[in-house]
């Protein structure tokens, strides 16, 4: 029996020490980096116990019972150790494991093709992660690739099986639920299929400058600094660690991987095309980064026009899946679709056959409203009212509250943003509708934080 990547990393994930939820864009992470019931997420997610102190007794959270998914991964101990020990400052892992296993595989791409050549690492990548013998590290791996055999790189993040287009194949998604304190748990593991590309796969132009000269040179995009500072912070500790196992290996053909300094500063678009503007002069062959659309959307055309191989870590938005990028960008996270999918397939495995999606009415909030109901549907429910949220105000927010109740539906999904979601399930629970008392569902981009201290607001 063949099992897919996507069912063996769940089932990797079912028997790993520390769960960690991942989905970005607006990415939000879930790890138990302190081993505490309170979880972690890229925006420190440890929250407060007495955060909610102005809307509701300690322990009676009204975010209790607030579902969603994520894509999800396993972090064991020994991981764990292994970037605290690179940086003891890590807050929390998300991102650590992704920025481990793109500096392995940009290395054994460049071991497979015998050149550091930007172009020449991108045209292994794929094969590294579809078929062959599964390796673990970078030194089994090699020594299948010496002894003339294909590697199948299983890695830090678990089963990889990227697409030609760089957007992996599969991803094993975790469920999340706001507790009564107002933390995040994670649950059951359900493996997700992406659909594959519509789009032609590029053509890696082998020969296109610049050249290789022997050394391997990569640098980051992951400002500590930024939005996703944590983050960002975890995936360059997971980044060093793995290169400075590689160079105890003896480096990348036979020569230790040099690395190039992040400078992307607080992750502005200014600072982050100064950055680019350094990595390009600096002759890398390929850049770590960045770990969300405001950063990539600079920085992705700018670098794969140059000739860099990209990997990103932790972006997910959907954008990246058709950007010109000359075959030279790859992603270890999910597409938003895949989320739409998974959350879609919650709710009905939750039973609910009646639901209402509440959107923004724009951008990829929308399409993930869209990617909802399209999974409830095939699941034999019904999307019975698509309510689109036009303010914060409790006014607005009312109306939108009301629109789903007299819908009947039996549960909603909030797609918009968290200062848009926050006021409506304020308003859910004014009318007796909250998540304790009927299905809400939110996303990993407004499951947050902010949107704790937003409801508890008051």
């Amino acid at each position: 029996m063949v099992i897919s990547r996507a069912i063996r990393r769940a089932l990797a994930l079912l028997a790993g020490s520390c769960l960690v939820c991942s989905a970005c864009g607006a990415a939000h992470y879930y790890d138990a980096l302190n081993q505490r019931t309170a979880t972690v997420s890229q925006t420190a997610f440890a929250v407060d116990p007495g955060v909610l102190g102005s809307l509701t007794t300690p322990g009676t959270s009204p975010l209790n019972g607030m579902r969603g998914a994520a894509p999800a991964i396993t972090i064991d101990a020994d991981f764990r150790s292994q970037i605290l020990a690179v940086d003891p400052g890590v807050r929390q892992l998300s991102g650590a494991a992704e920025g481990y296993d793109a500096v392995v595989l940009i290395a054994l791409g460049a071991e497979q093709a015998r050149d550091d050549a930007p172009g020449r690492i991108a045209d292994r990548l794929v094969g590294l992660t579809q078929t062959g013998k599964q390796c673990t590290d970078f030194r089994s791996c090699r020594r299948l690739i010496e002894t003339k055999l294909d590697p199948d790189y299983f890695g830090r993040s678990g089963g990889i099986s990227l697409q030609p287009n760089g957007d992996p194949a599969e991803a094993g998604f975790g469920t999340i639920e706001f507790t009564t304190s107002g933390n995040v748990r994670t649950g059951d593991v359900t493996p997700a299929q992406a659909p594959p590309s519509q789009a032609p796969a590029p053509l890696v132009d082998l020969n296109a400058p610049p050249a290789g000269n022997g050394t391997l040179r990569i640098g980051f995009l992951l400002p500590p600094a930024g939005p996703e500072g944590d983050t960002a912070r975890a995936a360059q500790a997971g980044a060093n660690a793995a290169v400075a196992e590689i160079n105890g290996a003896g480096g990348v053909l036979g020569e230790p991987i040099q690395v190039v300094a992040d400078e992307t500063g607080d992750g502005s678009s200014g600072a982050v095309n100064t950055a680019v503007d350094h990595l390009i002069s600096g002759q890398v062959d390929a850049v770590i980064g960045g770990t969300n659309f405001e950063i990539d959307r600079v920085a992705v055309p700018r670098l794969t026009a140059a000739g860099i191989l990209t990997i990103s870590p932790t972006d997910t938005n959907r954008a990246l899946s058709i950007l010109p990028d000359r075959g030279l960008f790859f992603r270890l996270a999910p597409p938003e679709d895949l989320e739409g999918q998974v959350l879609g397939t919650l709710v009905a495995n939750d039973g609910y056959t009646r639901a209402a999606v509440v959107t923004s009415g724009a951008g990829d909030d929308l399409e993930t409203a869209n990617d909802v109901g399209a999974a409830i549907g095939a699941a034999g429910g019904k999307v019975v009212a698509t309510v689109t949220a036009t303010g914060t105000d409790a006014a607005s927010a009312g109306r939108a509250a009301q629109a789903v109740i007299d819908s009947g539906a039996q549960a909603v999904v909030i797609t918009t943003p968290v200062t848009l979601a926050a006021p409506i399930i304020k308003a859910l629970v004014e009318r007796g509708k909250g998540p304790s008392a009927f299905g809400v569902y939110g996303t990993t981009s407004n499951m947050t934080k902010e949107l704790v201290t937003l409801v508890a607001a008051k």
